[in-house]
């Protein structure tokens, strides 16, 4: 695999942690401090943004999976820049998350659809993934939350799942990747291998 996919891999590997141990603390302690949060959360989105428009202008085959990256990418760091205490901070907070959250539930169901185009293995599981994701987006969306703890534990939910769904998006795409190269590097075993003779 090309040296670029596998620097993007180990982001990917690093947003989805740090968005499953962010949900993870918002479960168990929901009173977490909302300004807190909105830096945190609008930091890592605008990082996510940068990254995501860097990473469209970079990949060979694998950016066929990241077609949405600069659009996408524009939206995160639009999204995190208001999302900080300075701006609209707490109080954009649900629906911050919620467009988050709904991005990775796009990319999943892209990934999905793209995986069975080219028939490039099981594809259900992204597919799930990314409905789920869109499910709770809408609900973060609505917020019809009474209080700040349940609200926060919902976030925390729909995080960890943002991250689920990014560890299993880098699988995925690892054995897409992997498949997609198979083919050269047995043609390449071919050529190799192949004797020629002169025709009398």
């Amino acid at each position: 695999m090309s040296a670029k996919w596998m620097y993007v891999r180990k982001w990917l590997i690093g947003v989805s942690c740090c968005s499953l141990v962010l949900g993870t603390v918002m479960m168990i302690w929901p009173q977490v401090s909302a300004t807190a949060l909105c830096w945190i959360l609008g930091l890592l989105i605008v990082g996510v943004g940068i990254h995501e428009i860097t990473r469209y202008f970079q990949l060979g085959f694998a950016g066929l999976f990241f077609r949405l990256d600069l659009v996408l990418g524009i939206c995160d760091i639009l999204i995190g820049v208001v999302l900080l205490p300075p701006f609209i901070g707490s109080s954009f907070l649900p629906f911050a998350a919620g467009l988050y959250v709904l991005a990775g539930s796009i990319f999943n169901i892209q990934l999905a659809l793209n995986i069975s185009k080219y028939k490039m293995g099981a594809w259900g599981t992204s597919l799930a993934l990314g409905i789920v994701g869109l499910v709770l987006s809408i609900f973060l969306f609505a917020d019809p939350f009474h209080g700040t703890a349940a609200l926060m534990t919902f976030m925390g939910v729909s995080l960890m799942v943002n991250g689920i769904q990014g560890l299993y998006d880098v699988s995925r795409l690892t054995k897409a990747i992997k498949i997609s190269e198979g083919p050269k590097a047995e043609s390449q075993s071919e050529v190799i291998g192949v004797e020629w003779r002169r025709v009398e």
